[in-house]
């Protein structure tokens, strides 16, 4: 009996010895999957802060790119940078209208959204963020009268408006309260109160692509549907245009292909625009111009313009024309009679490409640009409106556009 009990304790201590071993074994194997655990962590967390910073670097690579002239002819909806290697990952840029229907190149100003993907190793993040246009006006926008030649005043010059140039101006008439300025010399031997500002710093004026949204956006008026050149006793509006369809901006643009185009006694609630324009363009009757959309320009001439207006209304029983029919009423009102009166003005921006020379009577309440002189042998009344500086239309604001971040529209994402 006793040899048998000391045999089977002998048999406990092996077993207790054993189940101490696999204890061990067991405590080792879970302590080596745990250190593999923990390195697959910590690379797993090591992959994602690189994924997160190689979106951060995809967002500013893709504002830059925002921020290039020309940048939305180069790019287009969809991915603009595919899988391009940075560190131990890569970087994929995806940018589009903020207006999904739209295509990216549709207007300088309209905001972009950029998708920015970071990826490494297993981790991929991705981050979101609107640009915005940031739009400077054109410096013409602030004064009256704007030329980037020479101007010329050698009669009345009413009101109390800034008159600017980029170059010389010469004043001889009676001037009133009207400020001068330029970047060169004032030959004043005027009668007036107004301040004399000589090496001003110059001004910004439209470039040649001026044009580029209205013809594009504009519906086209053809030149020989215009009796001898003549635009008369007609209405151009949103919902008149007697030459074809209407456009609901009242944009109309006449291709003049070099001739002259002589403009009276007719009314514009849009943005007449002239392409080619021939050298003797004249306007030698009253008109009544007003845009159709706010800001836009009121008149737009690619060459030369002659404004040879007598001083008076525009009334329709001197022309036997109705001006404010329905669908374009004036202050509010419309008939078909003719028996109403218009002021003879310009309300709004206009711009002449070349110069400028005025004849007669020549009244605007908002801006006048010449991209060349301007001259004035008659009655000049400008009265200053800063609509368009305050939201400057298209093609006259500074560009390239420069896109600025939205913050309250980031956002990220981690796969």
């Amino acid at each position: 009996m006793r040899g048998k009990r000391h045999q089977f304790r002998r048999g406990g201590v092996y077993f207790a010895i054993a189940g101490v071993c696999m204890l061990v074994a067991v405590m080792a194997i879970g302590a080596a999957a745990a250190a593999r655990l923990q390195a697959r962590a910590v690379a797993s967390s090591s992959d994602y802060n690189e994924a997160r910073l190689y979106a951060r670097s995809a967002i500013e690579l893709g504002s830059y790119l925002a921020n290039q002239n020309g940048f939305r002819g180069t790019y287009a909806n969809g991915t603009w940078v595919s899988g391009q290697s940075i560190g131990t990952g890569t970087l994929t840029i995806q940018g589009s209208n903020a207006n999904a229907a739209l295509a990216l190149n549709n207007s300088d100003t309209d905001p972009v959204v950029l998708t920015a993907i970071g990826a490494c190793g297993l981790a991929t993040h991705k981050t979101q963020l609107t640009l915005t246009a940031q739009i400077q006006p054109l410096s013409c926008l602030g004064v009256a009268t704007d030329a980037n030649g020479n101007m010329s005043l050698a009669t009345a010059v009413n009101g109390t408006a800034t008159l600017a140039s980029n170059a010389n101006i010469t004043a001889s008439g009676n001037l009133g309260a009207t400020n001068l300025e330029a970047v060169g010399t004032i030959s004043d031997s005027s009668v007036g109160t107004g301040t004399r500002t000589q090496g001003a710093k110059p001004r910004g004026f439209p470039a040649s692509t001026a044009f580029d949204f209205y013809r594009k956006n504009g519906s086209a008026i053809s030149y020989g549907a215009l009796p001898s050149g003549t635009l008369q006793k007609v209405v151009l509006s949103p919902s008149s245009n007697p030459y074809g369809s209407t456009n609901s901006s009242g944009i109309y643009v006449i291709d003049c292909g070099g001739k002259n185009i002589t403009i009276g006694a007719c009314r514009v609630v849009g943005t007449l625009v002239l392409l080619n324009a021939g050298s003797n363009s004249v306007f030698n009757q009253a008109v009544n111009f007003a845009p159709a959309v706010a800001n836009y320009p009121c008149l737009m001439v690619q060459g030369n313009m002659t404004f040879n207006i007598p001083a008076g209304a525009l009334s329709e029983a001197t022309f036997l024309a109705n001006f404010n029919p329905p669908g374009t009423p004036y202050n509010g009102i419309s008939n078909l009679t003719n028996t109403d009166t218009f002021p003879s003005q310009f309300q709004g921006v206009v711009y002449v490409s070349g110069s400028i020379t005025n004849g007669q009577s020549f009244v605007v309440k908002g801006v006048v640009v010449a991209g060349a002189s301007f001259t004035s042998n008659g009655q000049f009344t400008p009265t200053y409106d800063a609509t368009s500086y305050n939201s400057p239309p298209p093609g006259f604001y500074v560009t390239p556009v420069k896109m600025v971040p939205s913050m309250a529209t980031w956002a990220q994402y981690v796969q």
